[in-house]
């Protein structure tokens, strides 16, 4: 091989290395950009938190996907308005303007460290334009909560709870949130409620009156009314808080 050729063969070779060792490493820092690890103090517990963010490539319709029912959420019903009112750090009526990737989070604290074993959620995060804030950062525009269930791209993981995949931008929603390991998620799924097609919102009657029943039943109630109700709640949190 002529030393012009030998030149060519080498400046060739080293632009290909090159390309591929860019492919790598961006292929790599997007995969380690995937995953986060934060830590709080819980009760003088220290609760570690890794997030893994799920690849949805959408190739496969939510219909043809593998059912995974989820298990060990546990919560809290209230049996009426205020009580649920008073536990919660945010209510909020606001549409839905995001629905992201889901993300699958593993809960490990040193009560899980001696046998390897952790907790596994998956949630979805929903972004909320903030319509009217009865409690919490009244001068947020948006919040962000973790609706329980997510997907990749070739499973649906379930809760018989709530259901997630009900959920589509443009949606109205009044939800009840608390703060959770540095994020929101609803206080029960008993109070996350989505508006219909004629601005309506369906609550169990016991949580709406706070009189318990043999029988289950829902009523139908417009987002107005449920308003007053909501602003009345607001009312009495503030007055007790401030007489204490």
């Amino acid at each position: 091989m002529s030393n012009k050729k030998k030149r060519k063969f080498l400046i060739f070779t080293f632009c290909l290395m090159f390309i591929v060792s860019v492919f790598i490493f961006t292929a790599c820092s997007g995969s380690q950009a995937e995953i986060s690890v934060n830590k709080y103090d819980i009760g003088g517990v220290e609760v570690e938190i890794t997030e893994t963010k799920l690849v949805n490539d959408g190739d496969i319709s939510a219909e043809e996907k593998v059912v995974k029912e989820q298990e060990g959420f546990i919560y809290a019903e209230y049996d009426d308005f205020q009580s649920a009112f008073d536990k919660a750090d945010y209510v909020v009526y606001g549409e839905v303007k995001e629905i992201k990737e889901g993300l699958m989070q593993e809960r490990r604290d040193e009560n899980f460290e001696q046998d390897d074993r952790s907790i596994v959620f998956y949630y979805t995060p929903v972004v909320l334009d903030i319509i009217t804030c009865y409690k919490g950062d009244v001068t947020a525009e948006t919040v962000t909560y973790y609706a329980l269930g997510a997907e990749d791209s070739e499973n649906l993981y379930v809760y018989d709870v709530f259901d997630t995949f009900g959920i589509n931008v443009g949606d109205k929603m009044l939800v009840y949130l608390s703060e959770q390991f540095g994020f929101y998620g609803s206080i029960s799924p008993n109070t996350i409620f989505l508006e219909n097609e004629n601005g309506n919102i369906m609550i169990d009657n016991e949580l709406l009156t706070g009189v318990s029943g043999n029988n289950y039943s829902v009523s139908e109630i417009k987002m107005g009314e449920l308003n007053n109700l909501i602003s009345a709640e607001a009312q009495i949190y503030k007055e007790k808080h401030i007489t204490e």
